[in-house]
């Protein structure tokens, strides 16, 4: 059985937070040890990050509705808004 670990993308993100643990974690599932990691958002298309670089999931919520462990990256303002969108609280 695979454990799946998904990490949340949302508009504004501090691309740190969700790059550094994400890479850390994605170790996991290549070592053969029963996890996958991925990207949820609630759209694949590109998102901004509080830098010039986009970021795009590689699943929506509905594609993973119920993750072993779910990991929100922070963020500054944008971290404040995303605890709003009842999409992703859901």
């Amino acid at each position: 059985m695979t454990d799946t670990i998904a990490f949340v993308l949302y508009p504004g993100i501090t691309a740190l937070d969700l790059v550094g643990p994400l890479q850390v974690l994605s170790a996991l599932g290549q070592a053969g040890l029963g996890h996958e990691v991925v990207v949820v958002a609630d759209r694949l298309e590109p998102m901004g990050t509080d830098t010039p670089l986009a970021l795009t999931a590689s699943h929506t919520f509905a594609d993973v509705p119920s993750p072993h462990a779910l990991v929100v990256p922070g963020g500054d303002v944008a971290t404040i808004r995303a605890m709003t969108d009842e999409r992703l609280l859901a």
